[in-house]
């Protein structure tokens, strides 16, 4: 049972109204950990993740299950030290007290956080966004969510798949290897994905969203310095580069990965390591290139379009389709080549390019 449901739910509406791309209850871990098992330091209850035209993306933090007995102040200094973990540039305090002491409001504000009283956050979401809070988005629906967290009792199989999603997803969305990542993820889990079970297509479409959203971090890194490379050899060396950490990381990972190869398929194996379905993955990149700045936005309406499954299909779908054309065509494009990459049972791609075809 998610906690602190009406605070939770706000904070999505809230992401949604201002078409951030929102995720639930992200765990928070040493980004290296030194123990046989992985330790959880806290949680977060809401993340959004902000377009950002130069940039990318930015991040944006919500506590909303506060204590009534703790200073808004040591939660400001908790939030702040989480910011620099995570790398946000914002954070939302909602506090159950009605008051709250001036002085701990500017100690916040210096620090990045916004603290406000519960029964005044929908005030302020309302008009911080200029329009009433969305009822209509899926992604927004606690009861959704709450029905995607029930998968790891239900499915055990999938378990290490959905702690990813819960965790270090986070931890490496902004790194150029967080794409490659998910995918390598769902690869690995593939055969435990069954059409017959509709939590398991909007699992797959949220993990759509979130490959399309760590890819925004690489796309936006490459028009910054390859907007038009001088042969297709030089892009694609370039990405692989930002992919594996830099040239002398990829050349020391090239030379085992075919060591391994060699030993498994004789000598004469010679492919170069890259992320699967390479061609159609440096495709996919000179196409989002057209315009960086709608990646994030696709991301948005395949985790929308994903969430609908068990949500109901909502007005707030058609309105994200409506007024962006080619965001939707880069969702099709990357729901396309995930599918593919990760090989999971055919039905998952063409039902989630299905419901987007009809948006186009």
């Amino acid at each position: 049972m998610i906690k602190d449901r009406a605070i939770k739910e706000l904070a999505l509406r809230y992401a949604a109204t201002r078409r951030w791309y929102p995720h639930m209850e992200v765990e928070v871990a040493p980004p290296a950990r030194v123990g046989q098992r992985v330790s959880l330091v806290t949680d977060i209850d809401v993340i959004a993740v902000v377009p950002d035209p130069v940039l990318g993306t930015q991040s944006i933090l919500f506590d909303c299950k506060t204590k009534a007995a703790e200073s808004g102040a040591n939660r400001s200094l908790w939030l702040g030290g989480l910011m620099r973990h995570f790398g946000a540039e914002q954070a939302f305090c909602v506090l159950k007290k009605a008051s709250i002491e001036s002085d701990h409001r500017q100690v916040a504000q210096e620090l990045g956080v916004v603290l406000i009283p519960e029964d005044e956050f929908e005030t302020f979401a309302k008009v911080s966004s200029g329009k009433d809070l969305t009822r209509e988005a899926a992604v927004a629906s606690i009861d959704a969510w709450e029905r995607i967290a029930g998968l790891k009792a239900r499915f055990p199989a999938l378990g290490p798949l959905l702690t990813y999603r819960a965790g270090e997803f986070w931890r490496m969305r902004s790194s150029h290897s967080g794409c490659r990542r998910v995918v390598a993820n769902v690869l690995e889990t593939r055969a435990e994905f069954d059409p017959a079970h509709v939590e398991h297509e909007v699992l797959f479409g949220d993990l759509a969203s979130m490959f399309g959203l760590s890819l925004t971090a690489l796309v936006s890194s490459i028009f910054r310095i390859m907007l038009l490379p001088a042969s297709g050899a030089d892009f694609e060396e370039a990405v692989r580069m930002k992919l594996y950490g830099g040239r002398e990381a990829y050349e020391q990972q090239n030379r085992l990965f075919k060591l391994v190869k060699q030993s498994r398929h004789g000598d004469d194996f010679d492919d170069d390591l890259a992320p699967p379905e390479w061609p159609r993955f440096t495709k996919l990149l000179r196409q989002l290139l057209d315009d960086p700045n709608a990646v994030m936005r696709a991301s948005l309406i395949l985790k929308e379009c994903a969430y609908g499954l068990i949500a109901g299909d909502r007005a707030y779908l058609s309105a994200l389709a409506k007024s962006d054309g080619q965001a939707v065509r880069f969702a099709i494009l990357m729901a396309d080549y995930f599918s593919r990459a990760t090989r999971v049972p055919p039905e998952f791609g063409v039902r989630i390019e299905s419901r987007l075809l009809a948006l186009a």
